[in-house]
């Protein structure tokens, strides 16, 4: 699904008037529809069809305004379903957390207008397997396969509840330092409201190394959508310079998420209109480019772009996050034995054994491709764009202290 500039300029301008109250800016010739799908595709839509509905042709509206109101009713019951899990966990004193999902919504000008997803939230370890019992007794299913390494999925009326007892993409390089950082997120917490009830969310701090986490292990993989960098814009916009910095740059800068801090600034004040900010000012406008045109060829979470995945594992180690130089024989060997560790570790445990976890893996592989769960890996393609993206994410110095 392409997209000319003029149309993304438009959402640019759209999202600035929207978060920040800049003017907007729009011409007279604009795709509308080509505005709606990439506006979908970024899951910003609530924001733009909110702030252009009285520009609109009438039958654009029309069409827009069904739209709008399925993601509203959405956004209300996810909403709700974050009171829901704050009585539900409140009750049974099992202390939480939300992540993301309200907790970015509420920096929002009209928090209702942020896209919702499901409903992330994390609990002390100790606590996770009564949470998970407690859960499946409110009448919530467990949908996930018992593999992932920092959380359980849960799902009920048709909204996914993530259940997590480590933050998710916290590496082992600088993951001690980030899991120092982040001991006391539950401790530090604090309780807010909407129009649905209250929940808790975490400190500013802490939501903080949250949103760059989350932005960090996406980036590199599936992607990452203008939603994303909303949230962030959003977040930061709420502090002075000399009060953001005192808070978070000496933890950034050691655990390797300053620079990727510097350049979601750098954009948010070049692309959503944020106020510049001093110590983002050194960031090559070359790069913020490029990582916005990154963002428009694969949208939230790799929405237009299917692939991405296959992209990833030939770009990054899965342990460390840190973009990889190894070849594609090499790449491909080492995620056929991690997938080998994590889904059959019995075998992978023994060497006789081992090949027989390889041929397993590779048939899961298959048989995801051909139930369309997965798309078949284009090596040729697949290796030029993965190192491509390579290129541009080694200026980022993720986890590089």
């Amino acid at each position: 699904m392409g997209i000319n500039e003029r149309e993304q300029k438009a959402i640019l301008s759209i999202l600035s008037s929207a978060l920040f109250g800049n003017a907007l800016e729009l011409s007279d010739d604009l795709d509308w529809d080509a505005l709606f799908q990439e506006s979908i595709a970024q899951a910003v839509f609530p924001l733009v069809f909110h702030t252009t509905q009285e520009l609109l042709p009438e039958e654009v509206k029309r069409k827009w305004e069904g739209a709008f109101l399925q993601n509203l009713a959405s956004n209300i019951r996810v909403n709700a379903a974050h009171a829901s899990l704050h009585r539900l966990l409140t009750e049974h004193d099992i202390p939480y957390v939300i992540l993301k999902g309200c907790a970015s919504a509420r920096y929002y000008p009209e928090p209702e207008l942020r896209t919702m997803g499901d409903v992330d939230f994390l609990v002390d370890t100790k606590d996770l397997e009564r949470c998970s019992e407690i859960l499946q007794k409110s009448g919530m299913s467990r949908i996930d396969d018992g593999t992932h390494d920092c959380h359980r999925t849960f799902t009920f009326q048709h909204i996914e509840y993530e259940l997590h007892w480590q933050l998710t993409g916290v590496p082992t390089v600088s993951g001690e330092k980030i899991l120092t950082y982040c001991e006391d997120i539950l401790i530090d917490a604090v309780k807010t409201d909407n129009n649905y009830g209250g929940y808790i969310i975490p400190s500013d701090f802490h939501h903080g190394l949250v949103l760059l986490l989350h932005t960090a292990s996406h980036l590199t993989t599936t992607g990452i959508g203008l939603r994303h960098l909303c949230d962030w814009a959003t977040f930061a916009e709420r502090f002075t310079e000399n009060d953001f910095c005192e808070r978070f740059e000496t933890c950034l800068k050691k655990i390797g998420l300053w620079e990727l801090a510097k350049i979601l600034t750098k954009m948010s004040a070049c692309y959503l209109g944020a106020s510049p900010k001093r110590w983002a000012a050194g960031v090559d406008e070359t790069l913020a480019e490029s990582l916005l045109n990154d963002i428009w060829h694969g949208g939230n979470f790799g929405e237009k772009d299917p692939q991405r995945k296959s992209y990833s594992v030939l770009m990054t180690d899965r342990d460390t996050h840190k973009i990889e130089d190894r070849g594609v024989v090499q790449a491909l060997a080492a995620a056929i034995d991690r997938k080998a560790k994590l889904y059959h570790p019995r075998m992978a445990a023994s060497h006789v054994f081992l090949p027989m976890a390889w041929i397993a893996v590779c048939c899961r592989y298959s048989l995801r491709v051909l139930t369309k769960k997965r798309p078949w890996m284009k090596f040729g393609k697949d290796a030029r764009i993965a190192q491509e993206r390579k290129e541009l994410f080694r200026q980022l110095k993720l986890f590089e202290e």
